[in-house]
């Protein structure tokens, strides 16, 4: 079951729409057993692996499969631990690209607050980065995400920095 907290998805609602579809398994089930072979070769990996960012991505890529299948209280335990590993890491990237993720499970679940919360600290790390397209992505959630909270006119303030950088 989709749970986060206990809020089980709505398939009709305008925010599971924004995110994507909830059931990786439904869609292609030979690239999510690959997917799950992967992963599980990649965290036995980074049991011996030291380096920090490496095993922050792979957490990150567990959460996106668990996303992607609706379960998402596993996806969040996984970004939570990709988020503890990279306190103490320089990839502001990976912390923008882990942030917008959980943003991402907040917007699914209907938590727009938190959702909006975890953009914000994304966009930041966007910016330390200089990352351009990642910064476009989390510009465009945020836009979509106060536009769907009737929050236009700071979406339409948002809304000139992304489609500048976009086109």
């Amino acid at each position: 079951m989709q749970t986060l907290n206990g809020k089980a998805a709505d398939s009709n609602d305008f925010v599971a729409e924004l995110v994507g579809p909830g059931n990786l398994d439904g869609i292609i089930p030979a690239l999510a057993r690959d997917a799950d072979k992967m992963l599980r070769d990649a965290l036995q990996q980074i049991k011996h692996d030291a380096k920090k960012e490496f095993q922050a991505s792979i957490y990150r890529s567990c959460g996106e499969i668990h996303f992607m299948r609706g379960h998402w209280d596993n996806a969040m335990n996984y970004y939570l631990k990709a988020i503890e590993i990279l306190k103490t890491s320089g990839d502001q990237a990976l912390k923008a690209q882990v942030f917008r993720s959980i943003a991402r499970l907040y917007l699914q679940s209907g938590r727009s607050k938190e959702a909006y919360k975890y953009l914000e600290n994304a966009l930041y790390f966007c910016h330390l980065t200089g990352d351009r397209e990642l910064r476009v992505m989390v510009e465009i959630d945020l836009g979509l995400l106060l536009e769907y909270d009737g929050d236009l006119n700071k979406a339409i303030e948002l809304k000139p920095d992304y489609m500048e950088a976009y086109y």
